[in-house]
């Protein structure tokens, strides 16, 4: 069936689709600025920052299908095509965090992420086979509200990068290269950018067109902060630098 979309709507895919472009170009940058340098964090943080977005890259799909006058995902392929991904993006940040941080202790931290990855993913999938309800509900034809056992799960995933974004940014901190504590700064401000605008995305009726825009606009910023984080820019690092921030 072709769903109709209201005003609303149209502002919210549109932005969506922005910030989805913007977050998967970014990743798709550190992915291959990690060839060049044989960077195993930057591909790891490029994974992560594209498979992060899947809620949104869901949407922006079904957002694009439905102005296309072509039928929207099924309720259980948009919400498997939502959530999978995120555990992995999670993995793939921890390979991130432990290259930089933890290496002695690697291996034991990424089998506990793994470990959680793979319950995340069996408790989505399981429950969607018995009634896509249990997982989540459309508020709108391109949004989701999950329940409240998937809302959990993804708050540990979110409280996992904002925990370790703060372990690094304090070691970082230390070094005596300015440029070193300027990136984890940058890396700090843009993961607590993300979280924070991923809960509050997680708890918007979409009311507001206002609140839309400031939610995507958020997301958008994070990504370019995760660029400057790890590839600073020659511009940005003159002006802050300079400023002593």
């Amino acid at each position: 069936m072709v769903e109709v979309l209201s005003q609303i709507d149209v502002i919210n895919g549109i932005f969506t689709l922005g910030m989805v472009i913007v977050n998967t170009a970014v990743g798709a940058v550190l992915i291959w600025k990690s060839r060049k340098t044989k960077s195993r964090p930057l591909l790891a943080m490029g994974i992560a920052l594209i498979l992060l977005v899947s809620p949104w890259f869901t949407n922006s799909i079904n957002f694009l299908l439905i102005i296309s006058n072509l039928p929207s995902l099924t309720p259980e392929l948009h919400l498997a095509m939502s959530l999978v991904p995120l555990p992995i993006a999670n993995f793939a940040w921890m390979v991130m965090i432990t290259d930089l941080l933890l290496k002695k202790r690697q291996k034991s931290i990424l089998i506990i992420y793994f470990a959680y990855a793979v319950f995340f993913n069996v408790v989505v999938l399981t429950l969607l086979s018995i009634d896509s309800t249990l997982v989540g509900t459309f508020d709108s034809p391109i949004d989701t509200v999950y329940s409240s056992l998937i809302s959990g799960l993804i708050l540990v995933l979110l409280m996992t990068v904002q925990v370790n974004s703060l372990l690094f940014f304090v070691r970082s901190r230390r070094a005596e290269s300015p440029e070193a504590r300027l990136k984890a700064t940058f890396f700090l401000i843009s993961t607590t950018t993300f979280v924070v605008a991923s809960i509050l995305d997680s708890r918007a009726t979409f009311e507001g067109v206002a609140f839309i825009i400031i939610i995507r606009f958020l997301l958008l910023l994070g990504a370019i902060e995760i660029y400057w984080a790890f590839l600073l820019p020659d511009y940005v690092k003159k002006v802050f630098i300079r400023s002593k921030i």
